[in-house]
């Protein structure tokens, strides 16, 4: 089934903007229907306990971007196990298409997936190996890291929190703003503010005791969630949202932001090293986004274990994660990626492929 301009702008868009212009939105909807069909794309924006299907920029940039990215696979040999993996939501395989995409940069060149190589004696499959030009190979590892067991507490708390909003009535926004880790009681504490707080109209703020954080009351509308670091310094945080509706129409929210960062850095190399092959160029691509604060804080930490020289075959470590960009044309999906080299590794990775990992 076709897919139509209007249709997208009225049931998906619904009045928010794309950068992309909207010949390049319908080829990326039709684009994943192709793989997956129509009702895969519909069910890729029902939320658990969401209200009806999802509007707006979100669903609609999730869909347009992995149409952009599927196009790369026309050059993957071999590539019906990704697509597989793709069309069940593995969380893995969008991180190995992103891979793929950022490494090839648009360009036609030579990419096998899942090649066979000699590790230490024994044969492994790599997620996918890349060149250009009959070059020799270069293997590429791409890992996902999932939550830490302190972010798995701190999404606990933070979903304790959020679910105040059950127990509440009226209309508000609320936004729990951390800028340290709660203690058991002040969850309590501060689900008791929130509690008996939410029901009062207009923008207000509670500072909280010690520290903590402050909650602000009511600084936009329910249905709406506005980044905002409140003047503090802008550090790395975790979020999570809860919005009750009536009628169809969101009248409450709960926000709750805390400071994170993960610090996992060297033991997922000492991991992915161990898969890639002593006899070829080799690149770690760690998607991050279930680490936050590794775009920044592990580039030192990486960059002191090549000092060690430790990992001759790794020629060097990616880190990449997308996110949404807000631009004068509407919002863009980007991918941020920080591209540490070891000089100490037996093979440099191409100058090529060295520009495309830069280039975005």
């Amino acid at each position: 089934m076709t897919w139509l301009w209007k249709e997208i702008e009225e049931d998906w868009l619904t009045g928010s903007a794309l950068a992309q212009p909207p010949e390049a939105i319908v080829e990326a909807f039709e684009r994943v229907e192709a793989h997956f069909g129509r009702p895969w794309i519909e069910a890729s924006r029902m939320y658990e306990g969401g209200i009806g299907p999802a509007r707006g920029t979100a669903p609609t940039l999730n869909i347009v971007t992995l149409g952009r990215q599927l196009a790369i696979l026309e050059h993957v040999d071999d590539c019906g196990k990704l697509l597989k993996k793709l069309r069940d939501r593995d969380a893995s395989a969008y991180a190995e298409l992103s891979a793929i995409w950022l490494a090839c940069n648009s360009q036609e060149l030579e990419i096998e997936y899942e090649p066979q190589a000699t590790v230490s004696g024994r044969t492994r499959k790599s997620d996918f190996r890349i060149r250009r030009d009959m070059e020799p190979w270069t293997y590429v590892e791409v890992t996902q890291p999932n939550r830490s067991a302190a972010q798995e507490r701190m999404h606990t708390v933070m979903n304790q929190l959020a679910r105040t909003i059950e127990v509440t009535t009226g209309s508000y926004a609320a936004e729990v703003f951390f800028l340290r880790l709660p203690e058991s009681s002040e969850v309590e504490h501060v689900r008791a503010v929130l509690e008996k707080e939410g029901a009062l109209s207009g923008a207000h703020e509670n500072p909280l005791r010690d520290g903590l954080g402050v909650i602000y009351f009511n600084t936009s509308q329910p249905g709406q969630f506005v980044v905002d670091d409140h003047g503090f310094p802008r550090v790395p945080r975790l979020a999570q949202a809860r919005v009750a509706g009536e009628n169809g129409q969101p009248v409450r929210q709960i926000a709750v932001r805390m400071p994170y960062f993960d610090s996992r850095g060297n033991q997922f190399l000492a991991t992915e090293a161990a898969q890639l092959p002593g006899d070829a160029p080799g690149l770690i691509m760690v998607q991050t986004s279930g680490a936050p604060g590794a775009l920044k804080e592990w580039v030192p930490v990486l960059e002191d274990e090549f000092q060690l020289e430790l990992y001759c075959q790794v020629s060097g470590v990616c880190l990449f994660m997308g996110s949404h960009y807000l631009t004068d044309r509407g919002e863009e999906h980007r991918i941020e990626t920080k591209l540490i080299l070891n000089n100490g590794a037996k093979h440099q990775l191409p100058v090529w492929l060295q520009a495309n990992l830069h280039s975005d």
